[in-house]
């Protein structure tokens, strides 16, 4: 009976021992990071690489840019920025305010060419590009006022997609300030983003109605795509 209560007593304290080593012993053991920890170069574990103390990590420290690092701490200079009218994954981002004016642009199911997803872009090729205070000098250019993405489903009224683009204001002959969008007068521009083959494709599109800015709308009937 002694000599078994001995062995217990032994077997216990070993496992004690090894459960306590191999705790100690792992350095990469759960500490809340689950499996995102990194080793610092002065072998202290962190969740973070910009946690360890005087460890210099380059990246784009802007959170706008597309190439953002969150894992940085020095900006090395290098930030991406996506072009004017897109985004970083190059569909197109309307950056302009809405003026409260519109011009009703309606695409019907007699296009063809197009896929579910793909993006119509509907542009202004001398618009105004942002809006200025009275007294101020608007700056005229490319500017997308509105954008559609196509889907295939046609109501009652053979209508696939409509849009409200957004049309300038000048205001200045009240004192007050020049807000941006399309210019009464200038052409309809359309441009078809292919969302499968990340390519942005120019038109020559067909009116049913309309055609310019400040017409009472404007309809679709075809996309002639420039490949």
């Amino acid at each position: 009976m002694k000599l078994l209560l001995a062995i217990i007593i032994i077997i216990f304290f070993n496992c004690e021992d090894n459960l306590s080593s191999s705790d100690n012993g792992n350095p990469n053991q759960d500490d809340g990071c689950g499996e995102l920890e990194y080793e610092c170069s002065d072998g202290a574990i962190v969740c973070d690489l910009s946690d360890c103390p005087d460890t210099d990590i380059p990246g784009c420290l802007d959170f706008s840019a597309c190439n953002y690092n969150p894992g940085a701490n020095v900006d090395d200079g290098l930030c991406e920025y996506p072009e004017e009218n897109y985004d970083c994954d190059g569909s197109y981002a309307i950056t302009i305010n809405s003026t409260g004016t519109s011009h009703l642009i309606v695409f019907l199911d007699t296009i063809q060419g197009l896929e579910p997803g793909d993006e119509i872009g509907i542009f202004d090729l001398n618009g105004v590009l942002e809006t200025v205070d009275a007294g101020e000098e608007a700056e005229y250019g490319e500017v997308l006022v509105g954008m559609v993405i196509w889907n295939e489903e046609a109501n009652e009224q053979g209508t696939i997609a409509s849009c409200s683009a957004i049309i300038s204001e000048d205001l200045s002959d009240f004192g007050g300030p020049v807000l941006n969008g399309a210019v009464d007068g200038n052409d309809v521009v359309l441009r078809v983003y292919d969302i499968s083959a990340n390519i942005e494709y120019n038109t020559s599109p067909s009116f049913e109605n309309g055609g310019q800015f400040g017409d009472v709308f404007t309809t679709v009937t075809s996309l002639e795509i420039e490949r």
